[in-house]
Protein backbone atom coordinates (compact mmCIF):
# COMPACT_ATOMS: atom_id res chain seq x y z
CA UNK A 1 0.00 0.00 0.00
CA UNK A 2 1.18 3.48 -0.78
CA UNK A 3 -0.15 6.67 0.75
CA UNK A 4 -3.20 6.70 2.93
CA UNK A 5 -5.54 9.67 3.24
CA UNK A 6 -8.47 10.15 5.59
CA UNK A 7 -10.10 13.58 5.38
CA UNK A 8 -13.01 14.20 7.75
CA UNK A 9 -15.40 15.48 5.11
CA UNK A 10 -16.17 14.38 1.54
CA UNK A 11 -14.11 15.89 -1.24
CA UNK A 12 -14.65 15.94 -5.00
CA UNK A 13 -13.32 12.86 -6.78
CA UNK A 14 -10.70 14.90 -8.56
CA UNK A 15 -9.05 15.94 -5.30
CA UNK A 16 -8.43 12.33 -4.38
CA UNK A 17 -6.12 11.95 -7.36
CA UNK A 18 -4.42 15.31 -7.50
CA UNK A 19 -1.42 14.28 -5.47
CA UNK A 20 -0.12 11.84 -8.03
CA UNK A 21 -1.90 12.50 -11.32
CA UNK A 22 -1.46 16.18 -12.05
CA UNK A 23 0.71 16.93 -15.04
CA UNK A 24 3.63 18.83 -13.58
CA UNK A 25 5.75 20.02 -16.46
CA UNK A 26 9.07 21.74 -15.90
CA UNK A 27 8.96 23.93 -18.99
CA UNK A 28 10.54 27.07 -20.40
CA UNK A 29 8.59 30.24 -19.72
CA UNK A 30 8.94 33.93 -20.30
CA UNK A 31 11.01 35.60 -17.59
CA UNK A 32 9.34 37.63 -14.86
CA UNK A 33 10.59 39.56 -11.84
CA UNK A 34 12.99 37.55 -9.68
CA UNK A 35 11.48 36.71 -6.28
CA UNK A 36 14.68 37.10 -4.22
CA UNK A 37 18.17 37.87 -5.46
CA UNK A 38 19.76 35.62 -2.81
CA UNK A 39 18.53 32.60 -4.79
CA UNK A 40 20.55 31.93 -7.92
CA UNK A 41 18.36 29.44 -9.79
CA UNK A 42 14.70 29.00 -10.54
CA UNK A 43 12.47 26.95 -12.79
CA UNK A 44 8.79 27.29 -13.75
CA UNK A 45 6.42 24.42 -13.05
CA UNK A 46 3.22 24.26 -15.06
CA UNK A 47 0.22 22.79 -13.23
CA UNK A 48 -2.29 21.63 -15.84
CA UNK A 49 -5.74 20.25 -14.92
CA UNK A 50 -7.11 20.66 -18.44
CA UNK A 51 -7.45 18.28 -21.40
CA UNK A 52 -3.69 17.60 -21.47
CA UNK A 53 -3.81 16.20 -17.93
CA UNK A 54 -6.99 14.17 -17.78
CA UNK A 55 -9.51 17.01 -18.08
CA UNK A 56 -10.46 17.41 -14.42
CA UNK A 57 -13.91 19.09 -14.57
CA UNK A 58 -15.06 21.61 -12.02
CA UNK A 59 -11.84 21.58 -10.02
CA UNK A 60 -11.34 24.71 -7.98
CA UNK A 61 -9.89 25.25 -4.57
CA UNK A 62 -7.06 24.12 -2.36
CA UNK A 63 -5.09 21.04 -3.40
CA UNK A 64 -1.82 19.26 -2.58
CA UNK A 65 0.37 18.63 -5.62
CA UNK A 66 3.39 16.35 -5.91
CA UNK A 67 6.46 17.70 -7.73
CA UNK A 68 8.99 15.04 -8.75
CA UNK A 69 12.58 16.16 -9.19
CA UNK A 70 15.18 14.16 -11.07
CA UNK A 71 18.46 14.69 -12.91
CA UNK A 72 16.42 15.32 -16.05
CA UNK A 73 14.67 18.42 -14.70
CA UNK A 74 16.70 19.70 -11.75
CA UNK A 75 20.32 20.62 -10.98
CA UNK A 76 20.95 18.82 -7.68
CA UNK A 77 24.59 19.93 -7.52
CA UNK A 78 23.47 23.54 -7.14
CA UNK A 79 21.12 22.77 -4.23
CA UNK A 80 21.97 22.20 -0.59
CA UNK A 81 22.39 18.56 0.35
CA UNK A 82 19.17 18.45 2.34
CA UNK A 83 17.12 20.66 0.02
CA UNK A 84 16.73 23.32 2.70
CA UNK A 85 17.22 26.08 0.11
CA UNK A 86 14.16 25.01 -1.90
CA UNK A 87 11.33 27.52 -2.13
CA UNK A 88 8.04 27.35 -4.03
CA UNK A 89 6.63 30.69 -5.19
CA UNK A 90 3.17 31.40 -6.56
CA UNK A 91 2.39 32.47 -10.11
CA UNK A 92 2.79 36.13 -9.17
CA UNK A 93 6.45 35.34 -8.43
CA UNK A 94 6.02 37.07 -5.09
CA UNK A 95 4.05 34.85 -2.72
CA UNK A 96 5.77 31.85 -1.05
CA UNK A 97 3.64 28.70 -1.02
CA UNK A 98 3.53 26.13 1.75
CA UNK A 99 5.32 22.90 0.89
CA UNK A 100 7.03 19.96 2.48
CA UNK A 101 9.80 17.67 1.35
CA UNK A 102 8.93 13.99 1.51
CA UNK A 103 12.29 12.94 0.11
CA UNK A 104 15.38 14.76 -1.16
CA UNK A 105 18.39 12.66 -2.14
CA UNK A 106 21.27 14.61 -3.65
CA UNK A 107 23.33 11.49 -4.29
CA UNK A 108 20.71 9.58 -6.26
CA UNK A 109 19.18 12.81 -7.63
CA UNK A 110 15.61 12.31 -6.54
CA UNK A 111 13.22 14.74 -4.89
CA UNK A 112 9.56 14.52 -3.87
CA UNK A 113 8.02 17.87 -2.93
CA UNK A 114 4.38 18.33 -1.89
CA UNK A 115 3.10 21.81 -2.72
CA UNK A 116 -0.02 23.33 -1.20
CA UNK A 117 -1.85 25.11 -4.02
CA UNK A 118 -4.38 27.56 -2.59
CA UNK A 119 -6.41 27.75 -5.80
CA UNK A 120 -6.17 24.88 -8.27
CA UNK A 121 -8.39 25.29 -11.31
CA UNK A 122 -9.17 23.36 -14.48
CA UNK A 123 -9.93 26.56 -16.39
CA UNK A 124 -6.34 27.16 -17.42
CA UNK A 125 -2.83 25.98 -16.55
CA UNK A 126 -1.04 27.92 -13.84
CA UNK A 127 2.67 28.39 -13.30
CA UNK A 128 4.47 28.21 -9.98
CA UNK A 129 8.20 28.75 -9.46
CA UNK A 130 10.80 26.50 -7.88
CA UNK A 131 13.80 28.43 -6.48
CA UNK A 132 17.07 26.98 -5.19
CA UNK A 133 20.77 27.81 -4.99
CA UNK A 134 21.28 29.69 -1.69
CA UNK A 135 23.89 28.31 0.69
CA UNK A 136 22.71 30.63 3.49
CA UNK A 137 19.08 29.49 3.38
CA UNK A 138 17.45 27.52 6.18
CA UNK A 139 14.67 25.04 5.57
CA UNK A 140 11.01 26.05 5.44
CA UNK A 141 9.56 22.62 4.62
CA UNK A 142 6.56 22.10 6.93
CA UNK A 143 4.03 19.34 6.32
CA UNK A 144 1.50 20.59 8.85
CA UNK A 145 0.96 23.89 7.07
CA UNK A 146 0.25 22.05 3.82
CA UNK A 147 -3.03 20.40 4.79
CA UNK A 148 -6.27 22.08 5.80
CA UNK A 149 -8.38 21.21 8.83
CA UNK A 150 -10.55 18.80 6.85
CA UNK A 151 -7.68 16.39 6.30
CA UNK A 152 -7.37 14.32 9.44
CA UNK A 153 -4.66 11.87 8.44
CA UNK A 154 -2.02 11.55 5.70
CA UNK A 155 0.57 8.80 5.85
CA UNK A 156 3.50 8.86 3.39
CA UNK A 157 5.23 5.71 4.73
CA UNK A 158 8.71 7.19 4.20
CA UNK A 159 9.76 7.92 7.80
CA UNK A 160 12.82 5.99 9.04
CA UNK A 161 11.09 4.38 12.04
CA UNK A 162 8.68 1.46 12.11
CA UNK A 163 5.54 3.52 12.83
CA UNK A 164 3.82 5.52 10.06
CA UNK A 165 3.63 9.20 11.01
CA UNK A 166 0.80 11.58 10.18
CA UNK A 167 1.79 14.57 8.03
CA UNK A 168 -1.22 16.66 9.11
CA UNK A 169 -1.47 18.90 12.14
CA UNK A 170 -3.54 16.30 13.99
CA UNK A 171 -0.52 14.00 14.49
CA UNK A 172 -2.57 10.82 14.10
CA UNK A 173 0.50 8.61 14.15
CA UNK A 174 0.17 4.83 14.12
CA UNK A 175 -0.25 3.30 17.57
CA UNK A 176 1.64 0.16 16.59
CA UNK A 177 2.74 -1.66 13.44
CA UNK A 178 3.89 -5.15 12.54
CA UNK A 179 3.61 -4.57 8.77
CA UNK A 180 6.66 -4.69 6.50
CA UNK A 181 7.99 -1.43 5.06
CA UNK A 182 8.54 -1.31 1.30
CA UNK A 183 11.24 1.08 0.10
CA UNK A 184 10.24 1.16 -3.58
CA UNK A 185 6.53 1.79 -3.88
CA UNK A 186 4.17 3.87 -6.02
CA UNK A 187 5.74 7.23 -5.15
CA UNK A 188 8.55 6.45 -2.71
CA UNK A 189 8.08 4.28 0.37
CA UNK A 190 5.10 2.08 1.07
CA UNK A 191 3.92 -0.68 3.34
CA UNK A 192 3.21 -4.33 2.57
CA UNK A 193 0.75 -6.81 4.05
CA UNK A 194 1.00 -10.60 3.90
CA UNK A 195 -2.06 -11.48 5.96
CA UNK A 196 -0.24 -11.14 9.28
CA UNK A 197 1.16 -7.63 9.59
CA UNK A 198 -1.14 -4.91 10.92
CA UNK A 199 -0.98 -1.16 11.44
CA UNK A 200 -3.19 0.08 14.27
CA UNK A 201 -4.66 3.57 14.18
CA UNK A 202 -5.57 5.41 17.38
CA UNK A 203 -9.13 6.28 18.37
CA UNK A 204 -8.83 10.06 18.37
CA UNK A 205 -11.50 12.78 18.15
CA UNK A 206 -10.20 13.96 14.78
CA UNK A 207 -10.67 10.47 13.28
CA UNK A 208 -14.14 9.94 14.76
CA UNK A 209 -17.15 9.98 12.43
CA UNK A 210 -20.52 10.89 13.98
CA UNK A 211 -23.65 8.92 13.18
CA UNK A 212 -24.74 9.84 9.67
CA UNK A 213 -21.50 11.77 9.24
CA UNK A 214 -19.33 12.24 6.19
CA UNK A 215 -15.77 11.31 5.34
CA UNK A 216 -13.45 10.35 2.50
CA UNK A 217 -10.87 7.56 2.55
CA UNK A 218 -8.31 6.88 -0.15
CA UNK A 219 -5.13 4.90 -0.78
CA UNK A 220 -2.96 3.53 -3.54
CA UNK A 221 -2.98 -0.28 -3.48
CA UNK A 222 -1.18 -3.03 -5.41
CA UNK A 223 -2.82 -6.39 -4.70
CA UNK A 224 -0.65 -9.48 -4.90
CA UNK A 225 -2.15 -12.83 -3.95
CA UNK A 226 -5.91 -12.48 -4.07
CA UNK A 227 -8.23 -13.93 -1.46
CA UNK A 228 -11.94 -13.69 -0.69
CA UNK A 229 -13.25 -10.84 1.47
CA UNK A 230 -9.87 -9.54 2.62
CA UNK A 231 -9.94 -6.27 4.55
CA UNK A 232 -7.58 -3.38 3.76
CA UNK A 233 -9.00 -0.90 6.28
CA UNK A 234 -11.37 -1.45 9.18
CA UNK A 235 -12.80 0.93 11.77
CA UNK A 236 -14.87 -0.04 14.77
CA UNK A 237 -17.97 1.75 15.95
CA UNK A 238 -16.65 2.01 19.50
CA UNK A 239 -14.03 0.51 21.78
CA UNK A 240 -13.84 -3.25 21.42
CA UNK A 241 -12.42 -5.96 19.20
CA UNK A 242 -11.32 -4.67 15.81
CA UNK A 243 -12.91 -7.74 14.18
CA UNK A 244 -16.30 -6.32 15.11
CA UNK A 245 -15.66 -3.03 13.29
CA UNK A 246 -18.61 -1.39 11.63
CA UNK A 247 -16.77 -0.18 8.53
CA UNK A 248 -14.56 -2.27 6.28
CA UNK A 249 -12.92 -1.52 2.94
CA UNK A 250 -11.30 -4.39 1.11
CA UNK A 251 -11.01 -6.72 -1.86
CA UNK A 252 -13.12 -9.80 -2.53
CA UNK A 253 -10.67 -11.67 -4.74
CA UNK A 254 -9.92 -8.65 -6.95
CA UNK A 255 -13.19 -6.73 -6.53
CA UNK A 256 -13.12 -3.68 -4.24
CA UNK A 257 -15.92 -3.38 -1.69
CA UNK A 258 -17.17 -1.29 1.23
CA UNK A 259 -19.05 -2.97 4.07
CA UNK A 260 -20.97 -0.95 6.67
CA UNK A 261 -22.87 -2.43 9.60
CA UNK A 262 -25.19 -0.09 11.50
CA UNK A 263 -26.46 -2.89 13.73
CA UNK A 264 -28.82 -4.77 11.43
CA UNK A 265 -26.13 -6.70 9.59
CA UNK A 266 -23.51 -5.64 7.03
CA UNK A 267 -24.47 -3.82 3.87
CA UNK A 268 -21.97 -4.09 1.06
CA UNK A 269 -21.27 -1.88 -1.94
CA UNK A 270 -18.98 -3.56 -4.45
CA UNK A 271 -17.30 -2.37 -7.63
CA UNK A 272 -18.74 -3.61 -10.89
CA UNK A 273 -15.40 -4.99 -12.06
CA UNK A 274 -12.23 -6.37 -10.44
CA UNK A 275 -8.90 -4.58 -10.34
CA UNK A 276 -5.75 -6.05 -11.84
CA UNK A 277 -3.38 -7.96 -9.57
CA UNK A 278 0.18 -6.66 -9.55
CA UNK A 279 -0.93 -3.20 -10.72
CA UNK A 280 -1.21 0.04 -8.77
CA UNK A 281 -4.81 1.15 -8.34
CA UNK A 282 -6.22 4.21 -6.61
CA UNK A 283 -9.06 3.21 -4.30
CA UNK A 284 -11.33 5.75 -2.61
CA UNK A 285 -14.57 5.82 -0.65
CA UNK A 286 -16.79 8.81 0.08
CA UNK A 287 -19.65 8.82 2.56
CA UNK A 288 -22.08 11.76 2.72
CA UNK A 289 -25.79 12.11 3.52
CA UNK A 290 -26.19 8.34 3.75
CA UNK A 291 -24.75 7.80 0.28
CA UNK A 292 -21.63 5.64 -0.08
CA UNK A 293 -19.62 5.80 -3.29
CA UNK A 294 -16.67 3.61 -4.16
CA UNK A 295 -14.12 4.98 -6.64
CA UNK A 296 -11.52 3.05 -8.62
CA UNK A 297 -8.84 5.15 -10.30
CA UNK A 298 -10.96 8.26 -9.80
CA UNK A 299 -14.12 6.94 -11.43
CA UNK A 300 -17.31 5.89 -9.59
CA UNK A 301 -17.37 2.09 -9.45
CA UNK A 302 -20.25 1.42 -7.04
CA UNK A 303 -22.73 3.36 -4.95
CA UNK A 304 -25.56 2.76 -2.49
CA UNK A 305 -27.63 4.24 0.32
CA UNK A 306 -26.40 3.04 3.71
CA UNK A 307 -27.12 4.10 7.30
CA UNK A 308 -23.74 5.12 8.70
CA UNK A 309 -23.25 4.46 12.42
CA UNK A 310 -21.01 6.49 14.66
CA UNK A 311 -17.42 5.36 14.11
CA UNK A 312 -15.44 6.43 17.15
CA UNK A 313 -13.26 3.42 17.88
CA UNK A 314 -9.80 2.36 16.79
CA UNK A 315 -8.97 1.25 13.26
CA UNK A 316 -6.49 -0.91 11.41
CA UNK A 317 -4.77 -1.40 8.09
CA UNK A 318 -4.14 -4.95 6.94
CA UNK A 319 -4.03 -7.83 9.37
CA UNK A 320 -5.40 -11.37 9.30
CA UNK A 321 -9.02 -10.29 9.48
CA UNK A 322 -11.50 -11.48 6.87
CA UNK A 323 -14.80 -9.66 6.54
CA UNK A 324 -17.62 -12.20 6.12
CA UNK A 325 -19.45 -12.00 2.80
CA UNK A 326 -22.84 -10.27 2.75
CA UNK A 327 -25.87 -12.43 3.53
CA UNK A 328 -27.50 -14.10 0.56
Amino acid sequence: MRRFFLPTRPLPTVRLLLAALLALLLTPQAASAWWNSEWTLRKPITVDLGPNAGAVPGMAGRAQVLVRLSAANFNFLAAKDDGSDLRIIAEDDKTPLNFHIEKFDNLFEMGLIWVDLPNASADKPQTIWLYWGNEKATGTSNARTGYDASQALVWHFTEPGALPLDATGYANNAAQSTAAKVDASFIAGGIGFDGNGTVMLPATPSLAVPQGGAFTWSAWIKPGTLQPNAVIYEKEAAAGLIQSGSLAIGLDQATPFVSIDAGAGPQRIAAAAPVAAGTWTHLAVTVAAGQVTLYVDGRPAGTGSVAVPALTGAASLGGPFIRPPPPE
